[in-house]
């Protein structure tokens, strides 16, 4: 990844976030980092949780849900926008102490710093909980001998996000970054 890529279900026009406070000691996970600007997902990790609530992203769930729809994707009532950016944005990825110093700002559970640089980060962050993932899964920690035991093929994780929730690589684009097409 050599430019931050990401995707948003809805405009690319900062929006008043309802979620926004000045106590940033307060600050909520999901409660945002700045007062105008708006959510994104990194290309290629959204979050089907986050996209799941009252939006109007989703298309309706009827009583026939489950075989309605093939996958994910086919309840999308809307498409998604892919775009870049150049300038700052608010990620809730804590990077190592030795990127610390990319970090221009804290608040909350949330970091703010140059896209550029998060993509330097990301990609350290990324490849250290890949490891960890395989780490776990080598020593039996998603096998604890009353589930399935998992397959030889799947002993090689190529997503440490393959086991939990994305919700923490969701990114907030405040107003004044610059959002560019890819």
């Amino acid at each position: 990844m050599k430019r931050l890529q990401l995707v948003r279900y809805g405009g690319l026009t900062p929006v008043k976030q309802k979620h926004y406070t000045t106590d940033y000691e307060e600050m909520t996970f999901h409660g945002a980092p700045e007062r105008y600007g708006i959510y994104a997902f990194m290309f290629g990790h959204i979050d089907w949780f986050l996209l799941g609530g009252d939006t109007g992203k989703m298309k309706p769930k009827t009583k026939d849900y489950e075989h309605e729809f093939k996958n994910k994707r086919d309840r999308l009532a809307v498409p998604y926008k892919k775009f870049s950016v150049e300038g700052e944005i608010w990620t809730h990825i804590k990077p190592a102490n030795k990127f610390m110093y990319m970090v221009t700002d804290e608040r909350g559970e949330w970091y703010k710093m140059d896209a550029d640089d998060f993509v330097v980060m990301y990609k350290k962050e990324y490849a250290r909980m890949t490891a960890e993932a395989n780490e776990m899964e080598t020593h039996g920690f998603f096998c604890d001998g009353e589930s399935p035991r998992l397959n030889e093929l799947d002993k090689t994780i190529k997503s440490p996000y393959r086991y939990i929730c994305k919700d923490h690589l969701e990114i907030f684009v405040p107003k004044g970054t610059t959002i560019k097409p890819f």
